[in-house]
């Protein structure tokens, strides 16, 4: 059994088994996972205390490039204001397989972080970027446009700009314009 100064450490055999999804709550779960499951690593949850900067998506490009689902805090625990245009930059150049993505409390991101995740991840069903209630993200209705070309993220199935800047008159014409596609718009009460 391995130890570290928090306590025992999961064996790595445990690791490789339960691999494919990890929950994370803290920086030594997470560098634990990054560091020992490598590709093996499908999905990644961040919860509780856990804050990721710009070295935690380095970390996870450079390790987890088979990522297919990244999801950072949730609508009571938004976790994602951390995330910037470069946070998102290299982790879509580097994880090119992702399906879903929701960063819940994305008031960093812009329009350049929001394309680079249209341009690099061209099997995404799901992408989740809502700001908060209390603070509006900055990514606006002008990134959405280029998603009136069916060609562009053709499995995309769920759009969620809830709390950022894209009016709920651009999101209805997305969806007009690319039937099955659900999009989120507006600012929550």
């Amino acid at each position: 059994e391995r130890r570290s100064p928090q306590g025992p450490l999961p064996s790595l055999r445990s690791f490789e088994r339960a691999a494919r999804s990890i929950d994370v709550t803290n920086e030594r779960e997470f560098m634990h996972a990054v560091q020992n499951c490598g590709r093996a690593v499908h999905a990644i949850r961040v919860s509780g205390n856990m804050v990721l900067d710009r070295l935690h998506f380095e970390m996870l490009g450079r390790s987890c490039s088979n990522l297919i689902q990244l999801d950072i805090g949730s609508e009571d625990d938004p976790r994602g204001a951390s995330v910037t245009d470069a946070c998102v930059q290299h982790l879509t150049r580097r994880c090119p397989k992702l399906v879903k993505i929701s960063i819940f409390g994305a008031t960093s991101l812009t329009n350049a972080g929001f394309n680079s995740i249209l341009h690099n991840c061209r099997f995404l069903r799901t992408l989740c970027l809502p700001g908060t209630g209390q603070i509006p993200g900055n990514i606006e209705s002008d990134a959405i446009r280029s998603l009136l070309n069916p060609q562009l993220l053709p499995k995309l199935r769920l759009l969620d700009l809830t709390d950022q800047r894209v009016s709920v008159a651009s999101a209805r014409n997305l969806m007009k314009a690319r039937p099955p596609l659900r999009v989120l718009a507006g600012m929550s009460l």
